[in-house]
């Protein structure tokens, strides 16, 4: 099979007039579960057809699922389908995401000159817009029976968390098995139909698995559900929404609340402070409506989000062999979020809460779960996760997209999404540098934002753990912006103007992949990381600039990671100073005739050298920019070092492991961790002005 990722934008034009205001059929059974969309459909027994006499001008044929609505939760579709003509081009599968006639996710089956194949897009503005192209194995035959499936990803070695079928009846043989990303939002929620560009083809057995049809007026954010954790000893919001003006009442841990809803339904109740417990019952009544939440725990909680890294599973690290010499523990647990980019902020994108009892815990974070493992030792209380974290996304799409405006270093990223929003409203065709800026996927500024980070606002936590930045290396100075802009946005929507963020400083790495290839993007990254440390209060950095690998960009070792961020909450959040907080970090320089005395903070007893008498790692500069290999010796104070070359006369700027894989650099504390990569100097690099 030949799989083509379309990044540009084409499109095929039709003349659509948007139908939001739809009315329901109710013709017989089996018409009263469909509302026609485009086109004309007709029912005949247990088969659903698009009408060609009665179709008039529309192009297309969309019939959607009556009762869903734009948040309902789907897990699985399916639908056989037969082509009852031999004809020459068409393109039959389902609806997916719909929000109106004129915006629409589509995977269908499609022929065209002799060439079968399933396709994936987007219609909207009245244009399609491919994203993704797989040729079948063999093609499709008429008045022969077809099975289309969309299912969650069984898989464990498979990455991607949709999985896409096509099966030939009789025979069951698999046409096409393709596991999925959700980059354009569609699978597991939202509005689901059949869809056609063509009258010759029969439906049967359309079958659809979600969450509960109960219909209810009262409803709470996802996070409030089976298994939940709530934050000890904090102010504990609970909120959701109900009939506008009714009143709420809320029992839980032997406190009882009362609010009304406003006008537009919604509504928040603050829980007193708590001390850590398991084991108990929520309960929430509005009206007739009712909810409860079993298996209640309060403890400690924290978000873990990011790119690949983070979203790296424990099968796949090295805390896969601690995971089985662990014993069930009821006591720590994780939300998974699932995989969803919106352009508005939606108020649920969905989620489950498991504990590490449950048997999923080789597909948890291997870094979170690290993380929550050594938090579980230590304070002896329940742990919670937040997993919501995504591969190969950049910085952008996880803050507030309105914040980029409020800086020109930013701003840049805003302006070419509005300029790409605005070609494609006009039906323009967009070409532009960075593709990942264009609305309705996942890279879009503040897609996961608003559909993976608003939701959980303002549940309680005590702090996010963060790993990211590979994505956004070829900007790494644009970074020194983005991501304190990024901490300070997510702090005002919490309104937790000091709330911890520990994050993770990159690994080293060569393989020319993310920046990589770029002179210094990734050690000026890690730089950027650094004087967020420096200038953001309440922030942690993980040094991890040893557990890398130099040709793999995700690294293996995520045992000794977790545990590094897990070192910084627990000294500096939860007091426990015996603990190591960190590697030596750089905190002054000063020159003297032919050398450079650099002092560092994180020392522990005494600065060290790993595994060498030879201090390694150096580079000093004279006022001509041009850096040499340096000699360097650890002071007598254990604080400090003394750093030289023969071949700099006046000495005016030091950088310590500034290569993309700097394996030769060995500073170290007494407790073994290793010093943070850092220059002193500013001069230009070749990744200032990329915006």
């Amino acid at each position: 099979m030949k799989l083509k990722v379309f990044i540009f934008l084409s499109f095929l034009c039709s003349n659509i007039t948007c139908q939001k205001n739809l009315e329901w059929l109710d013709k017989n059974e089996n018409e009263s579960v469909w509302n026609e969309l485009l086109g004309s459909w007709e029912f005949n027994n247990n088969t659903i057809s698009p009408n060609l006499s009665k179709n008039g001008a529309n192009l297309q044929y969309v019939l959607i699922r009556s009762g869903m609505e734009a948040d309902t939760k789907w897990s699985e579709i399916s639908v056989d389908f037969q082509i009852n003509a031999d004809i020459a081009q068409y393109s039959v599968g389902f609806v997916l995401n719909t929000k109106d006639s004129c915006d629409f996710g589509i995977i269908s089956i499609n022929r065209l000159s002799n060439l079968s194949s399933l396709k994936l897009g987007l219609w909207k503005y009245g244009k399609y817009r491919p994203w993704l192209n797989i040729n079948l194995k063999k093609g499709i035959q008429t008045k022969k029976k077809y099975r289309l499936s969309i299912y969650p990803t069984t898989k464990k070695e498979e990455w991607r968390p949709w999985t896409i079928t096509l099966t030939e009846d009789g025979s069951n043989e698999i046409l096409l098995e393709q596991a999925i990303q959700n980059d354009i939002p569609m699978f597991g929620r939202g509005i689901v139909g059949l869809y056609s560009k063509e009258s010759q083809v029969t439906f049967q057995n359309f079958n659809i698995t979600q969450s509960s049809t109960i219909k209810q007026n009262l409803r709470l954010a996802p996070l409030f559900s089976d298994g939940m954790v709530i934050q000890r000893n904090k102010v504990v919001p609970v909120w959701g929404l109900a009939a506008p003006e009714k009143n709420v009442q809320l029992e839980f841990n032997n406190q009882s609340f009362n609010t009304k809803s406003g006008i537009s339904g919604h509504w928040r109740i603050n829980l007193s402070p708590m001390e850590a417990s398991l084991s108990l019952k929520m309960k929430v009544v509005s009206g007739r409506d009712s909810i409860f939440i079993n298996n209640v725990a309060i403890g400690e909680v924290w978000l873990a989000s990011g790119q690949s890294n983070m979203n790296m599973k424990v099968w796949q690290s090295d805390m896969s062999t601690r995971s089985k010499e662990l014993a069930p523990d009821i006591g720590l647990r994780m939300f998974l979020q699932p995989q969803w980019a919106s352009n508005e902020p939606v108020f649920d994108s969905g989620g489950k809460w498991e504990n590490a009892e449950s048997g999923n815990v080789d597909v948890w974070s291997a870094v979170a779960y690290s993380f929550a493992l050594q938090l579980r030792e230590k304070l002896k209380v329940p742990i919670g996760i937040i997993g919501s974290y995504w591969g190969g996304t950049a910085a952008e799409s996880w803050l507030p997209r309105e914040e980029l405006g409020t800086d020109p270093i930013t701003k840049p990223i805003l302006d070419q999404f509005y300029s790409a929003q605005e070609a494609l409203e006009l039906g323009q065709q967009i070409r532009n540098i960075r593709p990942w800026n264009v609305p309705d996927q996942r890279h879009a500024p503040g897609y996961l934002f608003n559909g993976m980070i608003y939701p959980h606002i303002p549940y309680a936590i005590n702090g996010v753990i963060w790993y990211q930045g590979e994505s956004n290396a070829k900007r790494a100075k644009q970074y020194e912006t983005l991501f304190p802009m990024l901490i300070r946005s997510w702090r005002k929507e919490w309104d937790l103007p000091e709330m911890n963020f520990l994050f993770v400083q990159l690994p080293g790495y060569d393989g020319k992949q993310s920046g990589s290839n770029i002179e210094s993007a990734w050690p000026q990254l890690r730089d950027a990381q650094r004087l967020t440390l420096q200038k953001v209060d309440n922030t942690g950095m993980a040094v991890t600039i040893d557990l890398g690998e130099v040709t793999n960009i995700h690294p293996y070792k995520k045992r000794e990671l977790g545990e590094r961020l897990a070192r910084l909450a627990l000294h500096d959040i939860y007091g426990m100073e015996d603990i190591v907080r960190s590697g030596p970090l750089y905190e002054s320089v000063t020159f003297n005739d032919k050398s450079a005395i650099v002092s560092f903070s994180d020392c522990a007893m005494s600065l060290q050298i790993r595994e060498s008498n030879i201090l390694q790692g150096f580079e000093i500069a004279g006022s001509n920019q041009q850096f040499f290999p340096a000699l360097a010796e650890i002071n007598s104070n254990g604080k400090s070092v003394r750093v030289w070359s023969d071949k700099i006369n006046k000495p005016v700027a030091v950088r310590y492991a500034w290569k993309n894989f700097p394996d030769k650099a060995n500073l170290i504390n007494s407790s073994g961790l290793p010093a943070s990569p850092f220059r002193t100097d500013e001069w230009p690099l070749p990744t200032d002005k990329n915006r």
